[in-house]
């Protein structure tokens, strides 16, 4: 058996298929037409799976877990020609996703890639019918406007919020168009924004920012009036904390499945001011966004926390300065004229958070 084969029976699901013990048969790989993928990383690259070309529902999934992310070549998903639905969900190892051969696509499902920086051949699909593209690292949709006007009918087109800043660059007016918007918050969870919601947040991120940026200033500074700005103005909701949770237990459901979810986003945090650490992190990573600076946020622990440490329950921010990542938390500071937790090395940050051992590859060279 090749190493195809054998990839096959020990790390992929393969669904309406025939039985694992007829998986030795060659011919088997032209009637693959369902595929989920539960684990792509240097031991099972994607390029295993290029052999099957009569799929139609491409699903891969990835919680990988090494020291060091390895960047991978996805570019075998385009030649998959006959797919009608392609979900790639938490990659840490896609930097780049080529769909311009996939014009059969009715379903495509882009969601909490951390290191996914472009998109390209959008343009050439015109049968979609429903479209996620939240939570990853892509700023900008070439020929957005042409990705709409080819996909009139699509039921769900729902773009992250920091695309919208994109979508005003490329001067597409967002109530042409049956459009909605997205917040990636917690594990695999979206916070979903009306465009009217989504319009009414960045017209406050750009109000407030005229007040905080001025052109002379340098990226420091930017980040530096940012930052004080969120320290400042908002509060933590506990109200709210304690609301969610009393009915999470109450009524046994996802902690995030509740009319409560809002506390997490950026667009509570700006028009409300009253959110959790989450809260904080989107918001900040939204107004540098549209200030073009690199900002993400991080899953942590803070270390002083009274709970014994079982999982990361906090969230801050990393920033990308001068070819580094800084790290910063918004929502433990006291004071916005005494900050504490600015732009810190990692070495600093880990002598008050528990930070995850994965790194990304330029994280590395910090």
């Amino acid at each position: 058996m090749d190493e195809f084969l054998e990839a096959i029976k020990q790390n992929l699901i393969v669904n309406n298929l025939l039985d694992y013990a007829d998986v030795d048969n060659d011919s088997i790989r032209d009637k693959y037409k369902e595929l989920s993928v539960l684990k792509v990383d240097i031991n099972v690259p994607i390029f295993y799976i290029k052999e099957l070309s009569s799929l139609q529902v491409l699903n891969i999934f990835n919680m990988a877990n090494s020291s060091d992310i390895k960047e991978l070549d996805y570019s075998a998903v385009n030649q998959y020609k006959e797919l009608s639905s392609l979900v790639i969900s938490h990659n840490p190892n896609i930097r780049e996703l080529d769909v311009s051969n996939l014009t059969e696509l009715n379903n495509l499902f882009i969601i909490g890639n951390l290191n996914l920086k472009t998109i390209v051949g959008l343009e050439n699909l015109k049968k979609l019918k429903k479209v996620i593209i939240v939570g990853n690292d892509v700023k900008h949709l070439p020929g957005l406007k042409l990705v709409l006007d080819n996909n009139c009918d699509t039921k769900m087109f729902n773009l992250d919020v920091n695309l919208y800043h994109d979508l005003i660059i490329q001067g597409i007016n967002p109530n042409n168009y049956d459009i909605s918007f997205g917040e990636k918050i917690s594990v695999g969870e979206i916070y979903h924004l009306s465009t009217k919601m989504m319009q009414d947040l960045y017209s406050k991120s750009i109000h407030v920012l005229s007040g905080l940026i001025t052109p002379e200033m340098n990226e420091e500074t930017k980040i530096r009036q940012i930052y004080k700005y969120i320290v400042k103005h908002l509060r933590y909701d506990f109200e709210n904390l304690k609301k969610r949770d009393d009915y999470v237990y109450t009524h046994d459901i996802n902690i995030y499945d509740n009319e409560y979810k809002d506390i997490n986003s950026s667009y509570k945090a700006l028009l409300d001011y009253k959110v959790v650490c989450e809260g904080y992190a989107n918001l900040l990573k939204l107004l540098l966004n549209i200030e073009n600076i690199e900002a993400e946020n991080v899953v942590c622990y803070i270390n002083n926390s009274k709970e014994p440490f079982s999982y990361y329950n906090h969230t801050a921010s990393r920033v990308y300065v001068d070819g580094n990542w800084l790290y910063c938390d918004a929502q433990i500071e006291d004071d916005s004229e005494n900050l504490k937790y600015f732009l810190q090395s990692r070495e600093d940050f880990e002598k008050t958070h528990k930070l995850p051992e994965t790194k990304t590859k330029r994280e590395i060279k910090c």
